[in-house]
């Protein structure tokens, strides 16, 4: 099953085409990685399916039947389609697990709220949504943090505190924007392992956009290249590396393959 379809995708900024007619699809449980070099269009594509970017043509379709662009970003947030953002958009000055709780907001139903306006009813109702963040905090491995202020902490732990907030959205799609930017080796393989965790333990899709050419062979079922806006080629991670256009794009030099 397709869990999302884009079809002739164009994007442009006062005539710097971001995104000239791309395509694909990608597949319910798969793991899909976006990557190309800087200003490829990897970053604009994700704010398009988020609907921060209208773009100029195109179409992009969730689930067989949901027109993403004719949606509102919230409305596509209460779809089931959570992300992290290449910079991180933290609250610093609160703590981790209150950053966490944030990404509950497009599950809640104020109306429920409404109902149960009692300060017993609001109270167990906070109770039970801060029991959903320290589930998500153990499985990232960092309950310890969880009273600490946001901006008291590595750079490597914020990063896993923004992907901890898109998961508690429980969604079906994840899109991933440099998940491991700013990362030693070390933290790249741990995330590398919450990834593919990510998709086996929660049922989740995910998209992501990424640098590290390790990471995305060991866990990418498939890859797509971007350059200067335009779709190079599709395929399994082996057969992409061994690609005569990849290695030029990358490396700037022609293969002797």
């Amino acid at each position: 099953m397709k869990i999302l379809q884009v079809t002739d995708l164009f994007m442009s900024f006062r005539g710097l085409v971001a995104l000239n007619g791309i395509g694909f699809s990608v597949e319910k449980g798969e793991i899909f990685g976006l990557i190309g070099t800087n200003g490829s269009g990897k970053s604009t594509f994700f704010n398009c399916v988020n609907h921060l970017y209208q773009p100029q043509r195109g179409k992009i379709t969730y689930k067989g039947k949901h027109d993403l662009l004719s949606k509102r970003s919230h409305q596509i947030a209460k779809m089931g389609i959570a992300r992290t953002f290449q910079n991180l958009e933290l609250f610093h000055y609160t703590r981790v697990l209150e950053n966490i709780m944030v990404g509950l907001h497009p599950r809640l139903d104020m109306r429920r709220y409404l109902r149960k306006f009692t300060l017993k009813a609001l109270m167990s109702e906070w109770e039970a949504d801060k029991n959903e963040a320290f589930k998500i905090l153990n499985f990232l491995g960092i309950t310890r943090f969880h009273s600490r202020l946001v901006t008291d902490l590595p750079y490597g732990l914020q990063k896993l505190i923004e992907l901890g907030r898109a998961l508690a959205a429980q969604p079906d799609l994840l899109l991933l924007d440099e998940p491991s930017a700013g990362m030693n080796e070390s933290e790249s393989k741990e995330v590398a392992r919450l990834i593919k965790s990510i998709r086996d333990d929660f049922g989740c899709t995910i998209l992501l956009v990424e640098h590290d050419m390790n990471l995305v062979q060991s866990i990418c079922d498939r890859l797509c290249v971007l350059d200067s806006g335009e779709i190079v080629t599709i395929g399994r991670p082996d057969e992409i590396v061994k690609d005569p256009k990849v290695i030029r794009i990358f490396l700037g030099e022609e293969s002797d393959a």
